[in-house]
């Protein structure tokens, strides 16, 4: 959409530090460089966010370690976020978790090929009490929803006031996508539930689980569930609310940590720490299912890159976005963390790939482009069905394009290039197609890698139908 360029470099803190008596500088990882990179990634960023990121190397089976960090803020102001500065991580909680699992397992505390119902009060859907197993939570392959049946009363801290009596409500009732351990499909539903079972098992809450035996033996020292962040940003650059998750389902995503913490627990990935964790660690890396083109650990995912392997989970939550990703065979790891939901424009991954293998693309800043004043928004505005029930409505009004999904307020479509609109807060992104004279004739949805296309329909001639 834009130029790649590397700017020259401005102020930007590169810095290399000790942690826990280990650690001494070496020179640089090898990759791209890190301050030009991550400056290029968020320089002028339409959400204003900035970014903390981390690149470190085990030499020698840990004789040496060599860190890397570098912070930059898309209005280059420096001084917003350092090592302490503390994110949201979102997703990547999950990792945690399934390292915190595999530690279970180790101790002789938790079966993975048991079902879910032996170590639960509260029974799954009809018929599931001896086949959704441990395993199939870890992996995403329980066949449970994406979701439970939230219904928030703040749709900007969508888990805060879900109950346990909804949780087991919703699991219950919950219609199966697929069998047990057959498909894969994503699902926060599955990992408030491994939550809850982590807590039992354990017999601590998570909160608690995860400080005396993740937190504090790594030192990470400004890590929980309820710290204090920097303040989050939508993509446009409005402020966000911090996620709040109810106790003991809080491993879905609600893990707060800064940069200097995050660099800690991806040591722990390389090897470097306690020995008991360590191993829990290096257990949680193993491949526990592979369905069609997704290889999932215990929680991790497993990615091949330009025949490089990597062990990586992602996170984002309403006004962050995060990246941790592993590459055992060079010993390496990059953690970046943004205060901003970069995962709605360009995400922050490519950025993390970027500083292992320089051949792969760094991802680009997003930047607002004028719309040029010889385009008419009428020219678009129609009825667009993408599938039975899901109607897509576009409608011009006080020199503004608006979408408006069945059931749903409309939002505003922001021009972004010839033909392209896009709303930063929803993730949107709407490419218009043409007919051979011209005239407007269909248009292809994108979100949150998902595409949905379909058909203008203008009804008797009548643009807004």
């Amino acid at each position: 959409m834009y130029p790649r360029r590397y700017p020259r470099r401005k102020t930007i803190a590169v810095m290399a530090g000790l942690v826990a008596g280990l650690l001494s500088l070496m020179g640089s990882a090898n990759g791209a460089d890190i301050s030009t990179a991550v400056e290029a990634r968020i320089e002028g960023d339409s959400s204003g966010g900035c970014l903390a990121v981390g690149r470190l190397q085990v030499i020698e089976d840990g004789a040496d370690i060599r860190r890397e960090t570098a912070f930059a803020c898309a209005d280059n102001d420096t001084s917003r976020a350092d090592a302490r500065t503390v994110f949201e991580i979102g997703s990547i909680s999950k990792a945690m978790l399934g390292v915190l699992a595999a530690d279970l397992v180790l101790r002789g505390d938790l079966d993975i090929d048991r079902p879910v119902a032996d170590y639960l009060p509260h029974a799954g859907p009809p018929d599931t009490a001896d086949t959704i197993l441990v395993r199939h939570l870890l992996t995403h392959t329980s066949g449970l929803p994406r979701l439970p049946a939230l219904q928030p009363a703040d749709h900007e801290d969508p888990y805060a006031d879900f109950t346990d009596d909804a949780l087991w409500r919703s699991f219950e009732n919950a219609p199966l996508a697929s069998e047990p351990g057959e498909a894969y499909s994503y699902s926060n539903f599955a990992y408030m539930i491994l939550s809850k079972l982590i807590a039992e098992v354990s017999g601590q809450s998570v909160q608690d689980y995860y400080q005396t035996r993740l937190f504090e033996p790594l030192a990470m020292e400004h890590s929980g569930f309820g710290v204090e962040t920097i303040e989050g940003r939508l993509a446009n650059g409005d402020a966000a609310k911090n996620w709040n998750f109810p106790k003991d389902m809080e491993a879905v995503g609600g893990v707060r940590s800064s940069l200097h913490d995050m660099l800690n627990f991806a040591q722990l990935q390389l090897g470097l720490g306690p020995s008991e964790l360590v191993e829990a660690a290096q257990q949680s890396h193993q491949l526990l299912a592979e369905v069609g083109e997704q290889r999932i650990a215990w929680g991790w995912m497993l990615h091949e890159r330009n025949n490089r392997q990597y062990i990586m989970h992602g996170g984002g939550t309403g006004g962050f976005n995060a990246t941790l990703i592993i590459e055992p065979a060079e010993q390496k790891a990059v953690v970046v963390l943004a205060n901003a939901a970069l995962y709605n424009t360009q995400d922050v991954q490519s950025l993390g790939l970027h500083l292992l293998d320089d051949s792969v693309e760094p991802g680009l800043a997003h930047r607002v482009a004028a719309r040029p004043e010889a385009i008419s928004l009428e020219d678009y505005e129609g009825d667009y069905p993408l599938v039975p029930g899901f109607n897509v409505r576009i409608f011009a009004e006080d020199n503004q394009l608006y979408l408006q999904v069945s059931g749903q307020p409309s939002a505003p479509l922001n021009y972004q290039s010839e033909d392209v609109f896009e709303n930063l807060q929803y993730g949107v992104e709407i490419e218009f197609e043409r007919d051979e004279t011209g005239q407007v004739s269909g248009l292809e949805l994108r979100q949150y890698g998902q595409t949905l296309s379909g058909p203008r329909d203008v009804a008797d001639g009548n643009a807004n139908p």
